[in-house]
């Protein structure tokens, strides 16, 4: 009996991991001698206007190049941002953010906001907030909106300051860092240099956490 129980307890195993290859496919990506070229110069947000998150000395590199106004990019957040941010905590991978605000919709607020967070120390404090406002103002809201969702970022004066003055044509250098890398839909997921498809999110975060995990046991 329980020779059958493990029997049927390994088929399983083998199926799930069937189901879950065949919900993921890697391709290979032409942006990424660009991309390496952009995170030549570290710092919180390189030339690309990437956040980043995590120790340089990863073994996993993951990109996400995404639009603050794309439905599709907030589920992906919502479903596994923080799980990634942990994983880049922990030291299992080095996480980039790419604004890639390639929709045609009102950007230059969110790439403004970036900018002003990085200044003040709180870039991935303000990446939470911009998926947090109401949708309907996503894009190009105004700063009450941005502090109304953060209360945090609200305490900071010089950030304040820096939301509410105009910066027209801020999102202007990361669309053109998103075309020079055919970035052409959003969320774009990058891994150790090799591009992403899923069909969930959940789905791509069992993937980027097994593999995380395997390149530390190379160690």
């Amino acid at each position: 009996m329980l020779l059958v129980l493990v029997a049927a307890a390994a088929a399983l195993a083998g199926r799930l991991a069937i189901e879950r290859r065949s919900a993921i496919r890697i391709e290979p990506w032409p942006g990424l001698a660009a991309l390496a070229e952009s995170n030549a110069r570290p710092s919180p947000r390189g030339r690309s206007g990437a956040l980043v998150l995590g120790p340089a000395a990863a073994r996993v590199s993951v990109h996400i190049f995404a639009d603050y106004t794309c439905a599709a990019c907030d589920r992906l957040e919502q479903r596994a941002g923080d799980s990634l941010r942990s994983l880049a905590r922990a030291g299992l991978i080095r996480l980039y953010h790419h604004h890639a605000p390639i929709l045609g919709r009102p950007a230059d607020f969110a790439a403004h906001a970036l900018a002003c967070a990085v200044e003040a120390g709180e870039p991935w404090l303000l990446h939470a907030a911009l998926y947090a406002i109401d949708g309907r103002e996503r894009g190009a809201p105004p700063s009450e909106a941005i502090l109304n969702a953060s209360p945090r970022l609200g305490e900071l004066p010089a950030l304040r300051t820096c939301l509410r003055t105009p910066a027209p044509d801020a999102a202007r250098p990361a669309i053109a860092h998103a075309r020079r890398l055919g970035i052409h839909e959003v969320p774009t997921v990058v891994v150790d240099g090799q591009r992403v498809r899923y069909r969930s999110s959940g789905r791509l975060l069992d993937f980027i956490t097994d593999h995380a995990i395997g390149r530390q046991r190379e160690r």
